[in-house]
């Protein structure tokens, strides 16, 4: 077991079906849980949810997967394959971490949808997965420093806002989007000339079959690639996908990010985001997020909006023991700041302890089970065409995801 725990956080190549058993085992040694939760009875929550009115695909198919990477242009792409371990082609998910996250980030969506029948190819370039570690670095605080010190925590909460502000302005702007699509177009053209040569790894991944999915800044890019915006990058025709799944949207309206900059958006849609949904960079807030949504053109468009829906939540990732992230040290020393109203009225406190997942809110499991189910419906539905996906989409997805959330389509 232990094993096969280190190759999924390590994503050397293997085989496995991921059990409940295994998912237990695997959040109790990647991800810093609270000693008073049970990862297995999270999973058995995650399960139980499901089977109340959830989208149920057939079958489980067991994954292989296996880690590659390739240079271009000074910089180190970090390639993770992963397909249902069966003869066959499979639709290929492209799939853009966020910033600051490497190849091994969105396990729990990730290994959802490859275990529906999809491949998954997860990108990442070493500058974006490297781009905060300076100030996770600094969060290590030195041992002379006093923890109760108010005025010194203030200062340092402060100065890290002000780094991660400074940071998101930085790597969102339009000029470095466009340096970094222009380097993620020749790794995708790349990914493509090995699927269709039939080359290890890659021989299984239909590129006619192609969705893009991205979180953070890896959504900015996912959603620019299919046509959002007006950024002029050579070679952007070749990217045609047939679906697009954005979690946690990165708007901008005062970078001009206006209606007008998504009617490219004709392919369907699948947007993913909540009140709770504050990136530390000060980039987007959960009231505009949505925006990609309002202002698509009609057709397959759908919105998945959680009561709360943190944003490192949204990840699906999970962390390693003892880690903590600049954006839970941020959430953390803003939990008793009040409320920020959220897209649709109302508002919640922002929390987010070490553990992306905290379960001792009682609702945790239902959003993880929900951005399951819904995302592998969408798959299922605009992908292959599947009549019971759609059915559950237009009627049962609305009323099942009312209990933590609302799910919209146009």
């Amino acid at each position: 077991m232990g094993s096969i725990i280190a190759m999924l956080c390590f994503h050397h190549c293997s085989s496995f079906k991921l059990s409940a058993a295994v998912l237990a085992s695997i959040l109790t040694s990647c991800s810093h849980t609270p000693s008073e939760l049970d990862p297995q009875e999270l999973q058995s929550k995650i399960e139980d949810f499901s089977q109340q009115g959830g989208y149920r695909e057939s079958g489980q198919s067991q994954v292989k997967s296996e880690r590659v990477n390739v240079s271009h242009a000074g910089d180190t792409w970090d390639i993770s394959i992963s397909t249902p371990d069966q003869p066959g082609s499979f639709p290929v998910v492209v799939y853009l971490p966020g910033l600051g996250e490497t190849v091994e980030a969105g396990q729990l969506w990730r290994q959802a949808w490859v275990q529906a029948g999809y491949a998954v190819a997860t990108v990442q370039s070493g500058r974006l997965s490297r781009a905060l570690a300076e100030i996770e670095l600094g969060d290590q605080k030195p041992a002379d420093k006093d923890d109760d010190d108010p005025e010194q925590l203030a200062r340092a909460r402060a100065l890290r806002e002000s780094d991660l502000h400074y940071l998101g302005r930085q790597y969102f702007s339009d000029a470095a989007l466009k340096l970094r699509l222009a380097d993620l177009l020749w790794v995708l053209n790349e990914i493509k000339h090995r699927a269709e040569t039939r080359q290890p790894a890659f021989a299984n991944l239909d590129f006619s079959r192609l969705i893009l999915a991205g979180y953070d800044i890896g959504a900015q890019a996912a959603s620019t690639l299919s046509g959002e915006g007006d950024l002029r990058i050579a070679g952007l025709q070749a990217i045609t996908p047939k679906a697009l799944i954005l979690l946690s949207p990165s708007v901008d309206l005062s970078a001009g990010n206006n209606p007008g900059h998504f009617k490219n958006l004709t392919m369907p849609v699948l947007v993913i985001t909540g009140k709770a949904d504050q990136d530390p960079y000060g980039i987007s807030s959960p009231r505009v997020r949505t925006a990609v949504w309002e202002y698509a053109p009609a057709g397959e468009k759908y919105l998945l909006f959680l009561n709360s829906g943190r944003h490192k939540l949204l990840s699906g990732s999970i962390q390693r023991p003892g880690r903590k992230t600049v954006e839970s040290e941020q959430l953390s020393a803003e939990e008793n700041q009040a409320p920020e109203p959220g897209f649709f009225g109302g508002g919640e406190n922002r929390r987010e302890q070490d553990s992306h997942f905290d379960r001792t809110a009682g609702s945790d499991y239902k959003q993880l089970a929900t951005i399951q189910n819904v995302s592998v419906a969408f798959l299922d539905a605009v992908v292959n065409s599947r009549q019971s996906a759609k059915h559950w989409l237009k009627n049962n997805a609305p009323q099942w995801v009312g209990r933590i959330g609302s799910f919209k389509a146009k």
